[in-house]
């Protein structure tokens, strides 16, 4: 059975029987077992996170679809019932964002993140017991490692909150006069002011286009340092 001969490859009776921990274990449990164990075994891991995989996607999928399709309908419902002067007053792109760049990362983006969180909190569980399992004592060194997180957390999260409330009332501008210019095409042709619009709508999208890419640079920021945090955590560890 290959898998089961490179799990435990080099490994001896003695050898496996003379170490302790998570890993020896696993080691001594593989080359004890006849192949078909080692491959039921295996099937049964690989299975099992192929359905947890997918009940969490799908989960997390239909709840966000669900939630996507009660905006859609009280936004629908509501524009319904206001004033003709309304339209008036806001912005076309005001609208148009509504029903297309929120509803899109609320069905498209949004389930991405939860999946990811729910990802990397079952991970950092694992590695949490396989920690505590092989080393206990390293677990009460996290501690400081926590706070730093939390730190760097609090220094990030307001100036991302307050960055993307910018990018969005930036790009509102820019969906506006581009709708404008498409609905009006002819008669900006008429008038001469094709120009003009292209000016305007070049300088509101570089607008936007620095907003995006301060928030870029603000998640680099963060990442840059919980990777600093985290290597200076094992060496120190080590």
């Amino acid at each position: 059975f290959p898998v089961t001969i490179l799990w435990v490859e080099g490994c001896a009776a003695s050898a496996c029987a003379a170490e302790g921990g998570l890993e020896a274990s696993i080691r001594r449990f593989f080359s004890e077992s006849s192949p078909q164990r080692g491959l039921s075994s295996l099937m049964f891991f690989i299975l099992f996170a192929i359905f947890y995989r997918a009940f969490v996607w799908t989960f997390v999928t239909g709840f966000l679809a669900r939630g996507g399709r009660a905006m859609h309908d009280r936004v629908v419902e509501n524009l319904a019932q206001v004033p003709v002067t309304f339209y008036d007053e806001q912005p076309t792109g005001r609208i148009v964002r509504r029903f297309s760049g929120d509803y899109a990362n609320l069905l498209v983006e949004i389930p991405n993140y939860v999946n990811d969180i729910f990802g990397c909190i079952a991970e950092i569980l694992w590695i949490f017991v396989l920690v505590g399992l092989q080393a206990p004592l390293a677990c009460f060194s996290c501690f400081p490692c926590v706070l730093v997180y939390i730190r760097i957390q609090a220094q990030f999260r307001p100036a991302s909150r307050e960055i993307q409330r910018l990018s969005k009332v930036l790009e509102t501008p820019f969906w506006s006069v581009f709708t404008e210019c498409v609905a009006g095409l002819q008669t900006i042709r008429c008038y001469g002011r094709v120009g003009e619009f292209q000016t305007r709508l070049r300088d509101l999208q570089m607008r936007y286009a620095l907003s995006f890419l301060t928030q870029n640079r603000m998640t680099r920021w963060l990442n840059v340092r919980l990777k600093v945090t985290s290597e200076l955590y094992i060496v120190t560890g080590k």
